[in-house]
């Protein structure tokens, strides 16, 4: 059984909401999860974080979702993804601080996954240029929108085939200039709407593995 611990960390604009879920078994390590564009309703309770949180947890790996600044009670206020990526490693660094944490990890130095929907995967990817992760599951990302870095490290491309909002067609030529590949899923929306279960379970299969 899993239990979801509240947290209120620091950003650099002030606190920082988020939630640790503790998984019920020996944990592989911590997965940082984070959400959508905050000018567009993304947030921590966003149904494909959720999705990718459970999965992460049935995999045996321990999870922080965080509000990004000016989201929930979140403090500051949206900075097109520079004070975020700020913000994400400040949160690793405190997490991986904690007292609840370092029990369930047995005072061990923890493999660290990322993972982010849409804006929250564009942060992610910017991420690893600080704190490079053993492995980063990016799900609905935005070449197209903004200049996305790939990330350093191991990574899954995750993409709808319908995507309304990024297009598959920039992912696809984004992740062929970086000679990596992409799991579609058909007739996916953005959203994943009817596809949450498959979504699901690349990320658990894939989880699993590492």
């Amino acid at each position: 059984m899993t239990q979801d611990l509240p947290v209120t960390l620091k950003g650099s604009a002030g606190r920082i909401e988020a939630v640790i879920s503790l998984c019920s078994d020996k944990p592989k390590g911590i997965a940082f999860i984070n959400h959508p564009h905050p000018l567009f309703g993304g947030s921590m309770n966003n149904k494909v974080v959720h999705t990718m949180n459970a999965a992460l947890l049935d995999a045996n790996w321990l999870t922080v979702r965080h509000n990004f600044r000016g989201v929930g009670k979140s403090d500051g206020a949206f900075g097109n993804g520079g004070p975020e990526t700020q913000d994400m490693v400040g949160i690793i660094e405190q997490c991986l601080a904690l007292p609840q944490v370092q029990q369930k990890l047995n005072n061990l130095k923890p493999q660290i996954i990322y993972a982010g929907f849409s804006f929250g995967s564009f942060v992610a990817c910017k991420a690893t240029y600080i704190l490079e992760p053993y492995y980063s599951f990016l799900v609905g990302t935005p070449p197209g929108k903004w200049y996305v870095p790939f990330p350093k490290g191991k990574s899954l491309l995750i993409h709808g085939q319908l995507d309304e909002i990024m297009p598959l067609n920039d992912v696809l030529e984004w992740a062929g200039q970086n000679s990596s590949y992409v799991a579609v899923i058909p007739g996916a929306s953005h959203f994943f709407d009817k596809k949450l279960t498959i979504l699901k379970k690349i990320v658990f299969e894939q989880a699993s593995l590492i």
